[in-house]
């Protein structure tokens, strides 16, 4: 019972992380290919998610370092 508890907490979690990112990136007015990536980035588990990411959203490589620098930015800070 619990590992059916933690798994739908986590799964969760990151379903709604990453909405949320895409809902802000959206507001904010930020590319949409540069948006996913850092949703992907946020919500899974940094630059691996990206680079993962980056072979579906097919985004520009100005924005694949530039959701790579805002993830480790990010993670460092935290």
């Amino acid at each position: 019972m619990i590992f059916g508890s933690a798994m739908a907490v986590g799964m969760a979690s990151l379903a709604s992380t990453f909405v949320v990112t895409l809902w802000l990136g959206r507001r904010m007015g930020i590319d949409a290919g540069l948006t996913q990536l850092i949703a992907a980035g946020t919500s899974v588990c940094g630059a691996s998610a990206i680079f993962a990411a980056n072979t579906v959203t097919r985004a520009e490589e100005q924005d694949v370092a530039y959701a790579l620098a805002c993830i480790t930015l990010f993670g460092t800070l935290s």
